[in-house]
C-alpha cells in the first residue's frame, strides 16, 4: 500500500506552489521612471495613438504600452507575444488588437507571456486602452500555468471568454504527463474572470459507453506496469481521473466519483486515501468552488 504520508507532503508541496505562484514578473504602470535596457525588439503594434512593443535579451524579456511617445505601462518576464502565441492559430489574433472583449466599451489588448523551462507556464495579460482618458490599464493577468489560455465567444455575445485547463492536478498522483486537466471555462464579471458553470458544463456521455470505458480501464495493463504485484499510484491509467474530472467539472459530479470506484481494478482495493487527496485538491482549485456554487444556485 502506497504511502499516505509522502503523497501528503508532496499533495502540500503543490498546492503551496500553486497558491504561491510559480512566475516571478513585474509590473509598473503611471509614472514609470527609468527603465533598464529593454533588448532587441521583437514586435511593435500601433493601434492608433498606443504603441506596443515587446522585447527579449539574454536575461529576460519586456513590454511595454505607450500612447504619442509617453510610456504608460510596462512589465518584464521571459518571453511574450501580442495577440497570440506563436503556432496558435486558435486564439483569433484580430480579436485581441485592439477590440473590446470584455463588453466594458474600451478597446483591449492581449499580451501572452511564455516563462520559458520543460514545463512552461502560459500567462495572458488583458489590457484596456482608455482612449478618450488617454490611459491604458491591466485589466486581467491569466495563469494558465502548462495551459494556454484560450479566448473565445462561446455564446456569441460578442465577449470573450476564456478557455483553459484547471492545472491544480499536475503531477498527480504521480508523474506529470499523467496529470489529470479538467476543462474551464472563464467568464468576465465584475471587473475579473471567474469561472462560468454554464459554458463549463458537458452533456451527460451515454451510460452504456461510459460503463465499458470504466471496464475497459480497469482491465489496463497500466496497472502492472512495474510487474511487482504491488499497488503504486505511479501506474494507475490517466484516463481514469482525466474522466472523472471532466465529468465533475461538465456538471456531473456524483457521476464522476461512480466512475472512479467503476473504473478501479479489481486487482487492488480502492486507495480511499488518494480519493481524500483529491477531495482536497479539488477545494484549492480556483475555480472548483465557484463551479459547485453557481450549480447550487449560490
Amino acid at each position: 500500500m502506497r504511502k499516505k504520508s509522502r503523497r501528503g507532503r508532496h499533495a502540500a508541496a503543490m498546492i503551496a506552489a500553486l497558491v504561491a505562484g510559480l512566475l516571478i514578473f513585474g509590473c509598473t504602470t503611471g509614472n514609470v521612471g527609468r527603465a533598464r535596457a529593454p533588448g532587441e525588439l521583437t514586435a511593435r503594434m500601433v493601434l492608433g495613438e498606443y504603441t506596443v512593443k515587446t522585447f527579449a535579451s539574454e536575461d529576460e524579456g519586456r513590454w511595454e504600452v505607450a500612447r504619442n511617445g509617453r510610456l504608460l505601462l510596462r512589465g518584464h518576464g521571459w518571453r511574450f507575444h501580442i495577440g497570440m502565441m506563436p503556432h496558435e492559430d486558435e486564439c483569433f489574433p484580430a480579436e485581441l488588437l485592439g477590440k473590446d472583449i470584455t463588453g466594458n466599451g474600451k478597446p483591449d489588448i492581449v499580451i501572452f507571456e511564455w516563462t520559458g523551462g520543460a514545463h512552461a507556464c502560459f500567462v495572458a495579460r488583458v489590457i484596456a486602452l482608455d482612449e478618450q482618458a488617454g490611459d491604458c490599464r491591466l485589466l486581467a493577468e491569466i495563469d494558465g500555468i502548462d495551459s494556454l489560455p484560450r479566448f473565445k465567444d462561446l455564446d456569441g455575445d460578442g465577449v470573450l471568454e476564456i478557455v483553459l485547463h484547471d492545472m491544480t492536478f499536475r503531477y498527480w498522483p504521480g508523474c506529470f504527463a499523467n496529470s489529470p486537466m479538467p476543462r474551464v471555462v472563464l467568464r468576465w464579471q465584475n471587473d475579473k474572470y471567474v469561472a462560468d458553470a454554464r459554458l463549463t458544463a458537458t452533456p451527460m456521455p451515454d451510460s452504456t459507453e461510459l460503463a465499458a470505458k470504466a471496464a475497459n480501464i480497469a482491465q489496463d495493463p497500466e496497472w502492472d506496469r512495474d510487474r511487482t504485484g504491488v499497488y503504486s499510484c505511479w501506474c494507475i491509467p490517466q484516463s481514469l481521473f482525466q474522466t472523472a474530472l471532466d465529468l465533475m467539472y461538465g456538471g456531473h459530479e456524483e457521476q464522476g466519483w461512480e466512475f472512479i470506484r467503476l473504473a478501479w481494478t479489481p486487482k487492488y482495493p480502492l486507495d480511499q486515501a488518494l480519493s481524500e487527496e483529491l477531495r482536497g485538491l479539488l477545494q484549492h482549485s480556483p475555480y472548483w468552488r465557484t463551479l459547485k456554487r453557481e450549480r447550487a444556485g449560490g
